[in-house]
């Protein structure tokens, strides 16, 4: 009995101790439950409390958004308006591009009259002959004169003249010749990349429903762009420079003694400076201006021409009268009895085409060509030959080849 007793307590025993491990293991399961459910919730808080912010970002990120369209809509308004309000970029006028053509003229003819004194001189005094002319810088000079005016080179009393036409010859060549005067870029084609571009565009623009009036301005303003950027005043000036270096270089060879004080200065504010401000206007124009010589100028020099149709065109200077213009009536070759005889170009005439919508207008003269011209009434040789300073130039050359 005693051991059934034992054993009945051993099995209470360890069923009481199984009850309390249980009993400490769900305790500690609860605590656990407790611990995680408290997590749990310090998460939810933590998620609803991120989803607060978050809806809180969002409505200030679509508040940020309508205010920077609000913003954007704002400065188009007003760059609208201040496009609306602002002038179109002032072209110049038909009468300030004729005052300043003619002020380059007379600058340039001017300069001739009192640089050419020295040479003139040394001619009248039979010492030129004595003087050495450098061949190669001769031939250059040469090439800016015409074979019309070739021909007369031996024509007395016109050294001025041919000096002029040739320094007018070199400003139309490198500033009124060309559809922009200045590089535009740093392109190889001595900066031509960029007018290349303008002009293609012009081009497919006219080819399009377009208006040539809008062509013309939208070359005009963009060309203006371009000449506001800090590069182009750079490789303008060092453009200006080259070519003030070297129309100095061969006017050496007219300009000698005390003539030749300060001649690099006299060449830019006589000629390269006002002939750059005159292009540098007129090719921004949406207007369409032109410099251009009379068509007989550009014959061969093989034909005398006598009594020429409508001379009165031009204005005709009178070698045989120490350049006095001669007044001929338009449509009227020479007043009556008088012999009249077409030398040269001097100066080329300032012309102008008006552009207007899809239309062009004919081309106005604003400023007549400028001619050398013999005319008298009795037997007078009309082109007689005496020593020239332009003969002596000749002569150099011929002696540089046969050397």
């Amino acid at each position: 009995m005693d051991d059934r007793a034992d054993t009945l307590d051993e099995k209470l025993n360890k069923l009481e101790h199984t009850c309390k491990a249980l009993q400490d293991s769900l305790m500690i399961r609860d605590r656990t439950i407790t611990t995680r459910n408290a997590d749990i919730k310090k998460l939810e808080a933590e998620l609803r409390a991120a989803n607060r912010r978050t809806a809180e970002l969002q409505r200030q990120l679509k508040d940020r958004q309508a205010h920077e369209k609000e913003t954007e809509r704002d400065l188009n308004e007003a760059r609208d308006h201040i496009f609306r309000l602002q002038p179109r970029r002032r072209s110049i006028t038909e009468t300030e591009a004729q005052e300043a053509f003619q002020n380059l003229v007379s600058s340039v003819q001017r300069w001739v009259e009192n640089r050419l004194n020295t040479i003139l001189d040394d001619l009248d005094s039979d010492v030129l002959d004595a003087r050495r002319c450098d061949p190669k810088l001769a031939e250059r000079f040469l090439s800016l004169t015409r074979p019309r005016a070739e021909k007369y080179f031996t024509c007395a009393d016109a050294d001025e003249f041919h000096v002029t036409a040739a320094i007018m010859q070199y400003l139309c060549q490198h500033f009124f010749d060309k559809d922009f005067y200045a590089p535009l870029d740093d392109g190889l084609v001595d900066g031509k990349g960029t007018l290349k571009l303008i002009e293609e565009i012009g081009i497919s623009m006219r080819q399009l429903p377009r208006e040539i009036s809008q062509c013309r301005s939208w070359r005009s303003e963009t060309l203006a762009a371009l000449v506001r950027q800090p590069e182009f005043d750079k490789r303008r000036s060092a453009y200006l420079e080259n070519h003030t270096n070297t129309l100095t270089q061969l006017l050496t060879v007219v300009v000698t003694g005390t003539s030749a004080r300060g001649l690099p200065e006299s060449v830019w504010n006589s000629m390269i400076k006002p002939a750059m401000e005159l292009a540098h206007e007129l090719q921004l124009s949406t207007d369409m201006f032109s410099v251009k010589w009379t068509p007989i100028n550009s014959a061969n020099g093989q034909t005398d021409y006598e009594k020429q149709d409508d001379l009165g065109k031009y204005i005709c200077v009178n070698v045989l009268q120490f350049g006095k213009v001669l007044k001929l009536p338009r449509g009227q070759s020479s007043p009556d009895e008088t012999r009249i005889m077409y030398l040269f170009d001097i100066c080329p005439g300032l012309f102008c085409q008006s552009v207007k919508d899809d239309s062009h207008p004919p081309e106005r003269i604003l400023c007549k060509p400028r001619v050398l011209v013999a005319a008298s009434e009795g037997k007078q040789k009309l082109a007689p030959k005496g020593p020239t300073v332009m003969e002596w130039i000749l002569d150099a050359t011929k002696d540089g080849m046969a050397v």
